[in-house]
């Protein structure tokens, strides 16, 4: 080291800003991905194993946890085909059966082939919907069927079909008496716009405003309408499940009939919700955008069931049940149970929903407007305050709606897809009091990002991921997510556990990357000279064996050509990096070299010297 060098400290604020140029955001962070900020300084976040070794049919929608009577831990969780039961480490399917049918059907075979045609009247089923053949004679040669479960691959009035594992031995039509169980239709994977002849002035051509000729279909913004993404309403009565899929009916897993019943349907509710909860503290079911007493369906009206009895939604004198409509707003999204009153959301405002008793049971407030919400799930509580991702904008309610100042709010909506806005999904972290929401980035149609926040810090974050629920430790020890991997399976996992560093036994990429920072130290005071960095002096903290990359990004001019060093490998017994480098900017960049490493960084130090201006 040159006598001539100074050494100085680089203090980078925490969190990560995205609302100006790199260069306009020096001294902070501009990049990153699975780090959080702790105390001001960074590491990496905890990495994932799967909880459950068994994949599940679908893509983890919600989620919810909850003990029963005897402390045991249940997280149910819904897909767009099935609803899950969690208990005891294994899943447990206990989707509601539409319909069981016990008939003489044929089933047709080809040698070699695993494709099954079913002639059988009036089944009902469609393409994607999932049935059981609880009990078949032998067809095909070789295949008897005991409790297994098939997708519908194609589907006529009279007709289904379906594939096995295992290929026919024999070329039949075997006329077999089976038993065979439909669970609820499919919903969808996708908010997709339906464009098609069903609306308007049928064949009416361009002498009628707002009609199409044969043969056109509507526009995406004219009359269209959107086949809904499948997400469900889940929350617990006491220990039972109560379960309503999106335009749908409301169900009831009962505890005691234990994993192997199904959930079955609340025959009394309304007939067609858009969502669902209970108010816990005086036990009445919430229906959203549903169908009021006269059957009428009315996107803005709140209905609720009698306290205490979720089968009861009678309106009289010996009942509580009820309805509202609500204004500012074309549709109820969604609502939550918070500690003293529900919110619920339309697409433009926030209402609060308190319960006052006999004879107005609750009582209706308007808290805030153009303050809509994402999705059903892009809510989360903590610490007595409700975050809320909307369509342009962060909002906490704390007694009063305001709108959250972000530091990488156009990264995050520049770049976000909003025809699958009803994907966003939001939880918790109480061990670091963070908000994490989950939402599919502008090229993806599925959940494929993260942004956090921390309030008590005030610190923003982002990155990459593959879950799509989340639930955070409460009712169990470790957060529970939902998530995909790249071969398209889905797993439930145990999220951050404590010592796992790895991303279900690989290694899990983290980084962090500096804004563009002036290399010359405040020693020298304001200049244009050239810095000769001799040195970097890390201070890190890092695990046995684990090791971490820096790599150092140059330029002299704002608008100039960057050049690399590095990267150099930081071990925990590190003690200085030799660069021999020189600019006026530079970028540093912190990245995981190995799996399982732990770091964090306290600060990091420079060597430098005046070079001269050229």
């Amino acid at each position: 080291m040159s006598t001539d060098t100074i050494l100085f400290d680089l203090n980078f604020r925490p969190g990560i800003d995205r609302e100006s140029t790199e260069y306009a955001s020096k001294g902070g962070w501009y990049n990153g991905d699975k780090v959080r900020f702790r105390a001001g300084k960074p590491e990496n976040i905890r990495g994932y194993e799967k909880r459950s070794p068994n994949s599940f049919i679908g893509t983890g929608r919600t989620s919810h946890a909850f003990a029963n009577n005897s402390g045991i831990q249940h997280l149910s969780f819904g897909t767009e085909s099935h609803l899950y039961i969690y208990v005891g480490g294994n899943n447990f399917d206990i989707t509601p059966i539409r319909s069981s049918i016990t008939t003489s059907g044929t089933f047709s075979t080809a040698a070699s082939s695993t494709r099954i045609s079913v002639s059988v009247t009036n089944h009902g089923a469609s393409k994607g919907d999932y049935f059981t053949l609880v009990s078949s004679t032998t067809v095909g040669g070789n295949l008897v069927f005991n409790n297994a479960h098939y997708e519908v691959l194609s589907a006529t009035d009279n007709n289904f079909t379906f594939t096995t594992t295992v290929a026919a031995s024999a070329t039949t039509n075997n006329v077999s008496r089976a038993n065979i169980q439909f669970n609820i239709a499919s919903g969808g994977t996708l908010n997709v716009a339906a464009l098609g002849w069903g609306i308007g002035v049928y064949n009416a051509g361009v002498s009628i405003t707002g009609a199409r000729a044969w043969n056109q279909p509507a526009a995406a913004n004219a009359d269209s309408l959107t086949l809904p993404l499948r997400q469900w309403g889940l929350d617990n009565f006491g220990e039972d499940l109560l379960a309503l899929p999106k335009q749908g009916r409301l169900f009831v897993w009962e505890e005691s009939g234990g994993t192997s019943s199904k959930a079955v349907l609340v025959t009394a509710s309304p007939s067609s919700s858009n969502f669902m909860f209970v108010s816990q503290q005086d036990r009445h079911v919430i229906c959203l955008g549903t169908n009021g007493i006269d059957g009428v369906f009315d996107p803005m009206l709140v209905r609720w069931s009698d306290q205490n009895d979720y089968a009861n939604w009678s309106v009289n004198v010996s009942s509580t049940s009820g309805q509202n409509q609500l204004g500012d707003g074309s549709k109820i999204v969604t609502g939550m149970n918070t500690r003293n009153q529900s919110l619920i959301w339309t697409d433009n405002a926030l209402h609060a929903m308190e319960f006052v008793g006999p004879p107005f049971i609750f009582n209706f407030r308007q808290l805030g407007s153009n303050c809509g919400i994402a999705g059903q799930h892009a809510a989360a509580e903590i610490d007595g305050r409700v975050f809320w991702m909307g369509l342009k904008d962060f909002f906490m309610y704390d007694g009063g709606v305001n709108a959250l100042p972000c530091t990488v709010r156009r990264f995050v909506f520049d770049d976000f897809n909003y025809d699958q806005k009803d994907k966003v999904y939001a939880g918790t972290n109480q061990e670091f009091r963070e908000i994490t929401w989950l939402y599919p980035s502008a090229n993806s149609s599925d959940i494929d990002r993260y942004v956090s926040y921390n309030p008590v810090e005030n610190y923003w974050t982002f990155g990459t991921t593959i879950f799509t629920t989340w639930e955070d430790r409460s009712v169990f020890s470790n957060m529970l997510t939902t998530g995909k991997e790249d071969d398209g399976d889905n797993y439930l996992y145990t999220n951050e556990p404590e010592g796992i560093f790895t991303a279900d036994g690989q290694r899990q990429e983290a980084f962090l990357e500096s804004s563009e920072f002036d290399t010359t130290p405040p020693a020298y005071g304001p200049g244009d000279n050239i810095i000769y960095l001799d040195r970097i002096v890390p201070d890190f903290t890092i695990n046995d064996g684990g090791i971490v990359t820096m790599k150092m990004k140059l330029k002299r001019f704002p608008n100039g050509t960057i050049t690399e060093k590095g990267p150099f490998t930081v071990t925990p017994t590190t003690q200085f990096i030799r660069t021999r480098a020189r600019s006026r900017q530079a970028i540093i960049r912190i990245s995981t070299s190995t799996g399982g490493t732990s770091w964090r960084l306290g600060s990091i130090r420079m060597d430098v010297a005046q070079d001269g201006k050229r």
